[in-house]
């Protein structure tokens, strides 16, 4: 059954993710099937309909997305991947001009299974580092003052010292 499962988790990435194919979710997920953790760490998605709009939203962001399975340990009727993703940001779905930059993402992901399909899925990933490859200087600053709530006009704007 480990074998199975892996080659399963194998299939998900490279369908779902490399190849951009939504409509893979519901051959992998299980009736009621729950998601943990994507796109923010807690975030709970329930079922393949849910989890299709997320997977849109995320797409839509960003392009070109490739996914490397760094490492796959199973057991019985669950797997973990480490993996290693890239993709160029070319989409306004994250609230912000698309910057066309590539970007780099880690995580892992654990994946138990009923019957070979999903019934539950917990990733855990640092978006916080993808958010600052996407940074220009001027809206790391706008963030950090947002942050401290304070005022950067282009008079105040020091890319040293924020709210001068």
């Amino acid at each position: 059954m480990t074998d199975a499962n892996k080659a399963i988790v194998r299939k998900w990435f490279y369908e779902v993710w490399n190849h951009n194919n939504a409509d893979a979710i519901d051959e992998f997920f299980a009736p009621g099937a729950h998601a943990y953790g994507f796109p923010e760490p807690d975030s709970h998605v329930s079922g393949a309909a849910e989890f299709k709009d997320v997977h849109r939203h995320f797409t839509s962001a960003f392009s070109g997305i490739r996914f490397h399975l760094d490492h796959l340990i199973g057991e019985v009727d669950c797997v973990s991947a480490v993996w290693t993703a890239t993709m160029t940001h070319t989409g306004d779905s994250l609230g912000f001009p698309p910057t066309g930059r590539q970007v780099k993402l880690t995580g892992s992901t654990f994946v138990q299974f009923r019957d070979h399909r999903i019934v539950n899925r917990w990733t855990n990933m640092d978006l916080t580092k993808v958010a600052l490859q996407l940074q220009t200087p001027s809206c790391a600053c706008a963030c950090a003052a947002r942050a401290a709530n304070l005022q950067v006009t282009a008079e105040s704007f020091d890319p040293v010292v924020i709210g001068k």
